[in-house]
């Protein structure tokens, strides 16, 4: 098997192993244009010069190092994934030269070959540091009041060193596996700085993300509701800091950002909840939130 990059003409010979090949064109073009992926990232193999397996592979403006598995196509009935694991070890050489130090890939559950993924990766010895349950509150479900007692202030009030200071406060024994992993891997204060600039390229309305405090001024956490379109929205970060856990305030944290995306058009708020962290499994059952879809996500250190 032949294995390369696609040239930008290509793009129809790289959609055309999706199901739904005209909207992996219109993506791949806006990814393109908005310089989250190239040409160069996305590489076919070739057999007798027909495609039979692709990889594409897309970043965050602020994390350019980490690289994601957007596109994966290989001939998933293969009984070894013979083909796939050729074009594997073909790319990560070639990626690693793109200035990838980390390769990451989620696998979602409604995934029409979700258990071959999953096999494939661990075929692979791919880490699985996280599996994620996907909580969805619906336009018509209440939304409880915050508690009594709160002080809320937005970003733009408390400025950017006191949210990132908060952020490397709340992620202190937190109990998401991949917030775990990047503690390891990076310093508090860096690590603080790469969630700040994820969530900045999502969705930046300093308005909406907030700091919580008592009255007396003590941080008890922070949240930031982020828009992902004009009517899905998501709470894409929250915590509450280790001295006021257990008190019932990520309620107050999770109401009043399911609140904010309401009073902004969102008919669906999106939490996705680490399977293991069971307060904030709780608090989403608590504020009607349901379970749908789950994932697990795949990071390798090159």
């Amino acid at each position: 098997m032949k294995v390369r990059s696609i040239r930008r003409t290509e793009i129809s010979l790289f959609a055309r192993l999706s199901t739904k090949p005209r909207r992996t064109e219109e993506v791949l073009v806006e990814m393109f244009e908005k310089c989250e992926s190239c040409p160069e990232w996305c590489f076919v193999g070739l057999e007798n010069r027909k495609a039979t397996a692709r990889i594409g592979f897309w970043v965050l403006p602020s994390i350019i190092s980490t690289f994601h598995v957007g596109w994966l196509e290989i001939p998933w009935r293969e009984a070894r994934f013979k083909t796939g694991t050729e074009l594997w070890r073909e790319v990560l050489p070639r990626v690693r030269n793109f200035g990838a130090t980390h390769i990451e890939s989620a696998i979602d559950s409604d995934d029409e070959y979700h258990p071959r993924r999953v096999r494939f990766y661990e075929a692979l010895g791919l880490p699985c540091i996280q599996e994620k349950q996907e909580y969805v509150w619906h336009t018509g479900t209440g939304v409880s009041e915050p508690r009594p007692g709160l002080v809320f202030r937005s970003l733009r009030e408390v400025g950017t060193n006191a949210f990132l200071q908060a952020i490397e406060c709340v992620t202190r024994g937190t109990l998401d596996r991949e917030d775990q992993v990047v503690r390891r891997e990076e310093k508090p204060g860096v690590a603080a700085q790469s969630y700040f600039d994820i969530l900045r390229d999502i969705d930046y309305t300093p308005e909406r993300w907030l700091l919580a405090f008592t009255r007396r001024g003590a941080l008890v956490g922070l949240a930031a509701p982020q828009m992902l379109n004009d009517t899905v929205g998501a709470i894409n970060y929250i915590g509450v800091v280790p001295g006021q856990r257990g008190k019932g305030y990520v309620n107050a944290l999770l109401s009043k950002g399911t609140t904010l995306l309401r009073d902004a058009g969102a008919r669906q708020v999106i939490a996705s909840i680490d399977f293991q962290n069971a307060p904030m499994i709780a608090a989403a059952a608590r504020a009607e939130f349901k379970p749908e879809t789950s994932s697990r996500i795949y990071r390798l250190k090159l």
